[in-house]
């Protein structure tokens, strides 16, 4: 019995023990459960942080597998994650190694410190500011892309250079004209240190040799959004005046709020006072020195008073009694009357300077030939006030050069009557065998064309021999006429390639002759050389084309010649039966003379 009761007992405590477990594993499965619940939101929770994120986000393990990657690492690579999740980093970006990226990356792992750097990536043309830092898994790692951040430093630096090198000075104020940025040149040029100047108004260079108007209009202009230009007179750190051409520019911002005032100025000083200096200066010492030897005049726009020089009294023919504007125009030719008026127009109005050939016409009746020249002075609006000019009288020259147009015309005309006498000389003494033309237009091209071939350089004939054999004999010539054609073409052929360039050898035929036209660009016969060349038997010219014209004119029944600098051209024409068309040999046509 005590030992039934003992059994029961421990029963009862083991199921309540085993009641006990049982409660507390159910308990730790929804603690576990809410755990791992808890993580997963967690982890979307980052997962959202790290996609809304503007920086591309990833991490690698150690051998630079990617492990994650953000979604904007995927529009910024194109490419979803999933083709990425374990892939090599150096793998899908082989361009990175040797860059930042890498020799960083590389020294992250090893010394297992944070990264930080800029890169530039040249497949995506990019630049990117890298964070990296080491972890018990790999490296983690942010990337900013920074490329229009870069390229207005960029731009930045460079304006920065260019204001800092520029020659003009270039002052930055703010609205109310506190000095912000003085560069070197407004330095040099003043004399003042940057630490004296900034946060100074530009009133510090005011010399009180400008009204105050000339400043009140500046302001009113540019708190008006508008670009002031003008000149002004300024002093410099040790007292000394100074002239500068001055632009002020507003800066506005976003919404057209005037915000700062960029000023440069250029130091005229020199040119001012070398105009002050003009003004001051009487101005007859340039005059008389650059119209030396002429007639000056002075033309006073205001007053309509014109005064000239004796010299100009001369030129004209008239009295030193007094000119006025009325009395010029009344000597001026009446055919160029109207152009001098014109010319005077143009010049007044600044559209043209006064500079005009023409023609005046003494009381005596007598012509002469003048050039003039003048000058408009204005005055400080602007209007023209005065004109200085000269008159120069060059109707001698003008007489040579009507003289010299007339000879040259005449020796135009004897050049042409030469060429037509030489033309006719050379006809004659050749009993028309050889006709001169002036172009290779000139010579008739007739009949079928049956080859042509460039001319060997080296000599060799052969080649172009044997198809003009076989031209001949095909054509039903005499073989002996044959022969002729070929030594003919050969002794124009020889000198071509002798005295000329670019030679080419032309065979025509029409139904009763065979024609060789041979063309090259040598330095050809002057027309004059010619006669001479021509009538000496047996004569071959060293100037030109070196071939033997009294072979050639014996050989071929009618040749055509064309010369000059730009070549000569030979065309040799026989008949395939001369038989037929009978004519005097060279020998017998020479002995005639």
């Amino acid at each position: 019995m005590i030992l039934t009761a003992l059994a029961s007992l421990w029963a009862i405590r083991l199921q309540v023990k085993l009641r006990s477990a049982r409660h507390r594993v159910k308990k730790l499965e929804r603690e576990s459960l809410a755990a791992v619940s808890e993580a997963q939101a967690a982890r979307q929770q980052l997962e959202s942080v790290l996609d809304s994120i503007t920086d591309v986000f990833v991490t690698l393990d150690r051998e630079w597998r990617f492990t994650y990657l953000n979604r904007q690492a995927e529009r910024f690579l194109d490419a979803p994650r999933e083709q990425l999740i374990g892939k090599n980093a150096w793998d899908v970006f082989p361009e990175a190694v040797g860059l930042a990226f890498h020799r960083e990356g590389m020294r992250l792992l090893k010394e297992q410190v944070p990264v930080e750097f800029e890169e530039y990536y040249p497949p995506l043309s990019c630049w990117f500011s890298v964070r990296a830092y080491p972890s018990s898994d790999g490296v983690t790692a942010y990337f900013q892309e920074i490329t229009k951040r870069r390229r207005a430093e960029e731009e930045l630096r460079n304006l920065s250079q260019v204001v800092e090198q520029t020659a003009d000075s270039v002052l930055i104020t703010d609205r109310t004209g506190r000095i912000e940025y003085a560069n070197p040149a407004f330095l040099q040029l003043t004399g003042y240190s940057r630490g004296e100047v900034l946060g100074q108004t530009p009133r510090l260079l005011r010399s009180e040799k400008q009204s105050a108007d000339v400043y009140a209009d500046l302001w009113k202009t540019i708190l008006g959004g508008n670009v002031f230009r003008g000149v002004l007179i300024n002093r410099k750190k040790n007292g000394e005046c100074f002239y500068t051409q001055k632009t002020i520019t507003p800066l506005r911002d976003e919404r057209g709020e005037v915000l700062r005032f960029v000023s440069t100025d250029r130091d005229i000083t020199e040119s001012k006072r070398a105009e002050e200096a003009l003004r001051r200066s009487e101005a007859s010492l340039a005059e008389a020195q650059r119209i030396a030897h002429l007639g000056n005049w002075e033309w006073d726009l205001r007053t309509n008073e014109l005064r000239w020089s004796e010299e100009i009294y001369r030129i004209f023919g008239l009295h030193s009694d007094g000119a006025t504007y009325r009395t010029f125009l009344e000597a001026v030719h009446p055919a160029d009357r109207e152009s001098v008026m014109s010319a005077a127009e143009a010049a007044l109005a600044g559209r043209a300077p006064y500079d005009i050939e023409h023609r005046v016409i003494r009381p005596d009746g007598s012509e002469r030939f003048v050039h003039e020249q003048a000058e408009v002075a204005y005055d400080d609006a602007g209007q023209p006030v005065r004109m200085l000019g000269t008159v120069q009288d060059f109707t001698e020259r003008k007489f040579t050069e009507l003289a010299l147009a007339a000879a040259n015309e005449h020796l135009l005309r004897v050049e042409v009557e030469k060429k037509r006498f030489y033309s006719s000389l050379l006809g004659a003494v050749t009993g028309g065998k050889l006709h001169l033309g002036d172009s290779p237009l000139e010579i008739p091209a007739t009949g079928a064309e049956l080859f042509q071939s460039p001319l060997d350089p080296s000599g060799n004939y052969a080649p172009l021999r044997a198809r003009l054999l076989e031209v001949t004999r095909g054509s039903g010539m005499d073989p002996e006429v044959g022969d002729r054609v070929v030594l003919a073409a050969g002794e124009a052929i020889t000198n071509a390639i002798k005295h000329g360039i670019q030679g080419r050898c032309q065979v025509r035929r029409t139904e009763d002759q065979i024609i060789v036209r041979v063309s090259d660009e040598g330095p050809g016969i002057s027309p004059e050389a010619l006669p001479s060349s021509l009538l000496i038997p047996g004569f071959s010219t060293k100037l030109s084309l070196g071939m033997g014209y009294t072979l050639m004119l014996d050989l071929a029944d009618s040749i055509w010649l064309a010369t000059g600098s730009g070549g000569t051209v030979v065309q040799l024409e026989h008949w395939i039966r001369p038989e037929e068309h009978p004519q005097s040999s060279i020998e017998d046509i020479l002995a005639r003379f």
